[in-house]
């Protein structure tokens, strides 16, 4: 838990940023943007403005999936998750995010509600954002975006555990060739942070076309709500073609490489939340246990 509230806290910047460039896709330039939201937030606002929501929101998540990870591998395959091969490491770690995504939604509502609130409407407070959506769609509300959230919970999960042994391996080895101490204690966390960040960049490879989608979802449903209008949406836990059209929206009108737009800011954020849980959660089991 220490670990993953931590992690959430020291990475908020970054999901701000993040946010900021996939809720305005093929538009303004992030500068532009960053600019825009400076100005009405001021310096304070990248580190306050949806900080609550982010916190409860990533540091939930991360004690979740951890915890949840090497449980389900041992029911689905028998074994420690430290003898499973990448593709059942894989799998489990697919299968592992379901109840993360379907419980964080509110949370991840109202993040995105406040850091995509150019007129403030909200006031920087997670409830207002909850009870707008609540008030206009009931409780399902509460959910819109969630078939991209699940893409990016599961994907992001399934690379980073698929493939940070593997990383850790050829890390430690390239320190073995070129280094006489690469297996002292400060080596070791250096490896462990190298390979924690690769494969959280990997992961944010899959993982940012469902987050860029979702973040569009979520961001169209509001601004129609703020603009006077409620729009129909169907139930959100079954709403999976909305990745295709969505998606295929903005396909076409940036082309393929628009469904990773952000992908900088995104790899930089989960790369660096790969990589300081990968010690993190080390040095607190030391701490307390």
């Amino acid at each position: 838990m220490s670990a993953s509230f931590t992690t959430a806290g020291l990475m908020f910047p970054m999901d701000l940023v993040r946010a900021i460039r996939m809720g305005s896709p093929g538009t303004s330039s992030t500068f532009s943007l960053l600019g825009d939201f400076h100005a009405k937030y001021g310096l304070r606002g990248f580190f306050t403005q949806g900080v609550v929501p982010e916190v409860m929101r990533a540091g939930y998540m991360r004690c979740l999936k951890f915890f949840l990870f090497p449980v389900t591998f041992q029911h689905m395959w028998s074994k420690p998750a430290s003898q499973g091969k990448p593709y059942e490491k894989a799998l489990a770690g697919a299968l592992c995010a379901i109840p993360e995504a379907m419980t964080m939604m509110p949370l991840e509502l109202a993040k995105v509600g406040l850091q995509l609130d150019r007129a403030n409407r909200f006031q920087n407070s997670s409830i207002a954002v909850v009870q707008h959506l609540r008030s206009a769609f009931g409780v399902r509300g509460l959910w819109i975006g969630y078939a991209g959230v699940q893409w990016r919970q599961s994907s992001w999960t399934a690379v980073y555990f698929g493939t940070l042994s593997t990383y850790q391996s050829i890390v430690t080895s390239l320190f073995g060739k070129f280094m006489s101490d690469s297996e002292s204690p400060a080596m070791t966390k250096v490896a462990r942070f190298l390979a924690g960040f690769s494969a959280g960049v990997t992961g944010a490879i899959f993982n940012v076309p469902g987050d860029l989608i979702r973040t569009n979802v979520q961001k169209r449903a509001l601004e129609a709500l703020n603009a006077g209008q409620k729009p129909h949406i169907a139930n959100p836990l079954f709403a999976f073609g909305e990745l295709f059209t969505v998606g295929g929206e903005l396909v076409a009108r940036g082309g393929p490489g628009a469904l990773w737009t952000g992908f900088f800011w995104k790899a930089v954020h989960l790369g660096g939340s790969g990589a300081l849980m990968a010690i993190l959660l080390p040095f607190f089991n030391s701490v307390f246990f």
